[in-house]
């Protein structure tokens, strides 16, 4: 699969996760002029309570998440996977698609580009053991692009690729794979494509940790010359 390389300003500050087309090269302002920055916050999950003295303790069946819930959490999780995948295995497996075709015939829906692909900066921001007040750990370098694509009867749909790595071929073809992954016709064999992609990251984080437990030295084992007999 070809992939075009889009030069792009690396000093462009994004203005977070907009939908439209944004002219190449301008860097978005806020209403006083200076730079907006794109701020990657957590979402912290709401504490639930026990029961209080005296009250009886119940146990329900966990409902299933709504409908709307559950597909954007399958498409965040998809969007990551396709994020942290390399470049040349993401690549592979959309060239797989585009030799299967689908119902408009071989090769992958036609689709256009809306933005970028561009680089730019992002604040990312964190909290101490995950809880306390935000604070700004720095600003990273992130690549992103947005597509729409061709779904026939299905209509078009948009995808959004965000890396962190820079590369502005990987944030196309994790842009194009998000939206090969809402079409009805794609959405199983993208979802497969993830499981590989997936399973082939955790294989080799496994093997890079295997790697580094060779050189590890546990210095309270260690004995020292004076100690020997």
């Amino acid at each position: 699969m070809n992939v075009p390389e889009t030069k792009s300003a690396a000093d462009d500050v994004f203005d977070g996760p907009a939908s439209g087309r944004q002219p190449a090269g301008r860097k978005p302002a806020a209403a006083n002029g200076e730079p907006t920055r794109a701020v990657a916050t957590e979402t912290a999950s709401a504490a639930t309570s026990g029961p209080t003295s005296g009250q009886a303790c119940e146990t329900t069946a966990a409902e299933p998440p709504p409908a709307g819930l559950a597909e954007v959490g399958r498409r965040r999780r998809l969007m990551r996977i396709f994020a942290l995948a390399g470049r040349e295995p993401l690549a592979q497996g959309l060239e797989a698609l585009e030799a299967a075709g689908g119902p408009h015939g071989p090769g992958l829906p036609p689709y256009e580009i809306v933005r970028g692909p561009e680089r730019g900066l992002a604040m990312v921001r964190g909290r101490v053991g995950g809880e306390g007040a935000l604070f700004n750990v720095g600003e990273m370098l992130l690549a992103r692009c947005s597509v729409v694509l061709d779904g026939g009867d299905a209509g078009p749909t948009t995808g959004h690729g965000y890396v962190s790595s820079g590369d502005l071929g990987h944030a196309l073809l994790a842009a194009l794979a998000d939206a090969l992954g809402q079409t009805p016709a794609y959405a199983r064999r993208v979802e497969r494509l993830a499981d590989r992609l997936e399973l082939a990251g955790v294989e080799s984080l496994k093997a890079q940790a295997a790697k580094t437990a060779k050189t590890k030295v546990n210095f309270l084992t260690m004995v020292r010359g004076e100690d020997q007999p």
